[in-house]
């Protein structure tokens, strides 16, 4: 058999489209672009500052309106003074944790460490109430953040 460069183009012409008829010519499936995930945000929900006499509990009250982590962080001037942090479910007045009547605690820090510090998941949106307990013997000038991640 002889084969010149006619033959030769012809069958490679060919091969290419027998090859593209049967599905062989490697086309590509369609991709479907994957979801891009939420970034979280984090918002500042209140803060402040004041001052709070020793023996005295302050109450912070605030509401959430969106599902995420809450993070609280209270400071206060002397290392020397002890204040104790919670968190409550609900809008309390300081009377009320006083007496305690103010319902099912979420959370509390209890240290000598300053600043105290909560940091708590998968918090529902509502209301809360943040209380600082000042255990010190002077009184204190105290400021406070509180944060949700969602």
């Amino acid at each position: 058999m002889r084969t010149t460069k006619r033959t030769a183009v012809f069958v490679t012409a060919a091969l290419a489209v027998l090859l593209k008829g049967c599905g062989g010519g490697g086309g590509s499936t369609p991709t479907t672009p994957s979801p891009t995930p939420a970034v979280p945000t984090t918002v500042v929900v209140t803060q402040g500052s004041g001052t709070l006499r020793a023996g005295f509990v302050g109450v912070v009250r605030f509401t959430t309106t969106a599902a995420g982590r809450l993070d609280v962080t209270v400071d206060w001037t002397f290392a020397s003074n002890d204040l104790d942090i919670g968190l409550f479910a609900g809008s309390c007045t300081a009377q009320q944790v006083v007496d305690r009547l103010c319902g099912a605690s979420v959370a509390s820090a209890e240290t000598l460490n300053k600043p105290e510090r909560l940091s708590l998941a998968n918090m529902a949106a509502g209301a809360y109430t943040l209380v600082v307990d000042h255990l010190g013997s002077r009184n204190e000038s105290i400021s406070y953040q509180v944060t949700l991640t969602h």
